[in-house]
């Protein structure tokens, strides 16, 4: 079966290799095609560079759209021009069964390519891109413009997958219901983790881009003057600002950096906390990533962490950041609680999001969309 798989607008394999991505993001495709003899043509948003990264991948084949198309210093016409771009691969790829994209934001190269094509479509979101517009304080240009991929989206897809009950309940609400949406959350690898002793005893972990929505300005208040030490793994545009933060809190504070999968998979399990700051989320892989090694995750409540957490049973939610640090400093000295939580909070994931159980459900629809297609 051959797939197109269309990239994030603007995003390229070089992308994933700089922000430490690559690792994760290529995993799934890798499993799919070996395990159940796919071949999938990657569109992206890079040049010629992008074929070297996966030149060592037969199952793989890389359609740069900056060789079918000239890069602009314009974004506008950038964005013009890729509508040009569907035509230009119809002549580049000869088989074709499925198109599928990676997110929501791109859908109108996918919906062109359908058409041309005359093949299904899956539109998958990690997260829904007209939610976080409205709760990130976008321009009405932009809400616009996700409410309408999203619509789009929905109406010409075969197939629309959300990661969580919480995005499904968003658009049966401001859009409509339909049977074509479907969730399916995002996986985990199976680990094995360190025991209770072998993590640290006063650092605890988290792990995201260094922007507003994180909220770690407040979660570095809230730890003040306590002896938690917090280490955070990522990089945006508010690591300055971070910094300063913490100096000015005398918050032991150490930002670690970007980080690739595969070390980031093994650092979880040095620690016994993993703490959750954010505003909002989608189905959030640090969390499932955290509760799949071991680690016991202590999250903001909300809809999107409560599809994934009960409190108390496999790990903890709070509902404001008043005694954060008293309760981090509970769980952190509490051994039997702990294990209690995190093998709970471990075989609940293993159950639900492990990457065998994501890939029998994606290739369900596959299948499914295939043999319409050809009956």
């Amino acid at each position: 079966m051959n797939i197109i798989l269309l990239f994030t607008y603007g995003i390229s394999l070089k992308d994933w290799v700089n922000s430490g991505l690559f690792d994760r993001e290529i995993e799934f495709y890798k499993q799919m095609a070996t395990t159940n003899n796919l071949n999938y043509h990657f569109v992206t948003y890079g040049d010629d560079g992008d074929r070297d990264i996966l030149k060592n991948y037969p199952y793989f084949h890389v359609y740069p759209a900056y060789e079918f198309i000239k890069k602009r210093n314009n974004k506008y016409i950038n964005f013009l021009n890729s509508f040009l771009l569907p035509f230009k691969l119809k002549k580049q790829i000869k088989s074709v069964d499925l198109i599928k994209t990676n997110q929501l934001n791109g859908s109108w190269v996918a919906i062109l390519l359908k058409f041309a094509f005359k093949k299904p479509l899956i539109v998958r979101t990690g997260y829904d891109l007209f939610e976080f517009s409205i709760k990130e304080k976008k321009s009405l240009i932009v809400k616009i413009f996700n409410y309408i991929q999203t619509i789009f989206s929905i109406i010409f897809s075969n197939k629309y997958i959300v990661s969580s009950n919480s995005d499904k309940l968003f658009l049966g609400k401001n859009f409509y219901q339909s049977k074509k949406i479907l969730v399916n959350p995002n996986w985990v690898n199976d680990l094995k983790f360190n025991t209770f002793m072998n993590r640290f005893r006063h650092k605890i972990l988290t792990v995201g881009r260094l922007e507003k929505q994180k909220n770690l300005d407040t979660l570095i208040s809230s730890l003040a003057n306590s002896s938690i030490e917090l280490d955070i793994i990522g990089d945006g545009s508010l690591k300055n600002y971070l910094i300063n933060h913490a100096e000015n809190s005398s918050m032991k504070v150490n930002f670690l950096g970007k980080m690739d999968f595969n070390k980031l998979s093994e650092t979880y399990k040095e620690y016994r906390i993993f703490i959750l700051s954010s505003l909002y989320e989608g189905n959030p892989k640090v969390v499932l990533e955290a509760m799949s090694s071991g680690a016991l995750v202590i999250a903001p409540r909300n809809n999107n962490t409560e599809e994934i957490i009960q409190d108390g049973i496999n790990g903890v939610l709070y509902d404001s950041f008043e005694n954060l640090s008293d309760t981090i400093e509970h769980y952190l000295n509490n051994q039997v609680i702990f294990d209690k939580l995190t093998t709970e909070a471990y075989n609940s994931i293993k159950s639900t999001n492990l990457i065998s159980k994501i890939m029998e459900n994606e290739l369900s629809i596959y299948k499914e969309l295939d043999k319409g297609n050809n009956s």
